[in-house]
């Protein structure tokens, strides 16, 4: 017996396997144990709810000395689906409050400055053209209504009242033609006032449902965990997209805004001409279209949360981890998200025009 141990002791393949293996066995040793202190430490001060001991989900755990990594992982996993969900609705919340909160801005309260600027392009750049235009307007009002009807028999004064009220009108829309292209956002900050007042209790926010998700997936395993990482990184896509595109409407749609009030005098300048008077009132239908364009905004971001948040609260809520599929139902919620989102941004997009072809503006 003796002579075969050292016989094996000399054997240079033997020793070599013997070293890989006692290796092996002292790193997963080592890694199990550190892994589960790990773990351990890790529960203690997560944010999110305790995990489950075991599994309620079907999914087994890993046999000694593998548990310590099975708990390390799963807590792991556990942490970047929380974190990842956590940021995606609060970026998303984030996103929808933002845009609620400059829609009802009007232009004047959105940038003081660039209004200012704008209002003085208006007066003192446009203006003299607007005056040119007025007065070309203004005569040939009054040689349209002297020649109209005139036998050269019998002359009606009326005409001259007419002409002097509509010249007194026009003046006044000239003149101040960036005051009333703005009490228009006027009354549109007071319809938004009134729309998210009605609609904030119904909307919630998504942030609100992440007790209700944490709640269900601590009681998951890692296979759960692990097939939920593709629809929450598209949701992060998503998230993305969704906040690049409203701050791309919202800021082309203010800049529309003050490139429309920086020339208000101009087509203000013809409304009261029956020829080209089609000019002004154009003019004021696309103002109003603007102030048409946040109440659709604001009403489809109400109903993309409540749609959300209802759904997906209730559907979560009333999840059995012991028998449903929960993986299968939480990533079809997600695919859900996704689509409103998507649907939400091309409504987004599409809300200058539905307005306009409301309005019949063009």
């Amino acid at each position: 017996m003796v002579s075969i141990i050292k016989s094996r002791l000399k054997d240079r393949k033997f020793l070599m396997r013997l070293f890989c293996f006692l290796s092996a066995f002292i790193v997963v040793f080592w890694l199990g144990a550190v892994t589960a202190f790990a773990a351990d430490e890790s529960e203690s001060t997560s944010r999110y709810a305790e995990l489950s001991d075991e599994p309620k989900d079907g999914e087994g755990k890993w046999p000694w000395p593998f548990d310590g990594i099975y708990n390390s992982f799963r807590e792991a996993a556990y942490n970047l689906i929380m974190s990842s969900l956590e940021g995606s609705f609060d970026m998303i919340d984030g996103v929808t409050d933002t845009a609620n909160e400059t829609l009802q801005k009007t232009p004047k309260e959105y940038q003081s400055t660039i209004f200012g600027t704008v209002d003085t392009v208006a007066k003192k750049v446009i203006m003299p053209i607007a005056t040119v235009i007025l007065t070309y307007v203004v005569l040939l009002d009054f040689m349209q209504g002297v020649m109209e009807k005139n036998n050269f028999h019998e002359f009606d004064t009326s005409v001259f009242i007419r002409w002097i009220i509509k010249t007194v009108v026009a003046i006044y829309f000239v003149s101040n033609a960036t005051t009333i292209a703005n009490a228009f956002f006027d009354v549109g900050k007071s319809l938004a006032n009134n729309l998210v007042s009605v609609t904030t209790e119904e909307s919630g926010k998504l942030a609100g449902i992440m007790n209700v998700v944490d709640t269900t997936l601590c009681q998951c395993g890692i296979g759960t965990f692990m097939s939920m990482l593709i629809p929450i990184g598209l949701l992060n896509i998503v998230s993305i997209v969704m906040f690049m595109c409203v701050y791309i409407i919202m800021i082309g749609r203010m800049i529309e805004i003050y490139l429309h009030l920086s020339v208000a005098p101009i087509p203000l300048a013809t409304i009261t001409n029956r020829e080209f008077g089609e000019s002004g009132k154009n003019y004021l239908k696309i103002i109003f279209a603007f102030v048409l364009q946040m109440f659709f905004i604001l009403l489809g971001i109400c109903i993309y949360r409540t749609l959300v948040v209802k759904n997906l609260s209730d559907t979560i809520g009333s999840i059995n981890v012991g028998t449903d599929n929960v993986a299968w139902i939480i990533n079809l919620k997600l695919f859900e998200i996704l689509a409103y989102g998507a649907v939400l941004i091309l409504t987004m997009f599409k809300s200058n025009s539905l307005a306009k072809s409301i309005l019949g503006a063009h």
